[in-house]
């Protein structure tokens, strides 16, 4: 009996390894304003070309490749959420008086492996 393509699977399996490994830590500080979608949106445009950036050069690894683009929905998802959050909270601390916009909102986008209380994790 002969079994094949065990040699493909191990690459594969080796360089996903290799490229989670790189995303255990911050991928990407992200500032924005929760105030303007413009602005939201580019912090997930940045947040992509992050992870697109760490991945790069294993596009044909179809491991890495779904795992990235699970990150990317989640995160993006996160960092709306942050920001309608800030905006509700916004919105329900408003006076009578018009305030001006809010400054830009710093966020970290960690990697797989961090664990620190407030940082959006990866599952």
């Amino acid at each position: 009996m002969k079994i094949t393509g065990l040699d493909k699977l191990q690459r594969t399996l080796s360089d996903a390894s290799k490229v989670l490994g790189s995303m255990d830590g911050t991928i990407a500080q992200l500032r924005f304003n929760p105030n303007d979608p413009a602005s939201v949106e580019e912090a997930v445009r940045e947040m992509e070309r992050a992870i697109d950036a760490k991945t790069a050069g294993y596009s044909s690894n179809p491991l890495i490749r779904n795992v990235a683009a699970q990150m990317k929905v989640t995160y993006a998802a996160a960092i709306r959420a942050k920001a309608d959050q800030s905006r509700d909270a916004g919105a329900a601390n408003l006076a009578d008086e018009p305030k001006p916009a809010a400054p830009a909102f710093p966020v970290n986008v960690p990697g797989r492996g961090a664990r620190r209380e407030g940082d959006w994790r990866h599952r």
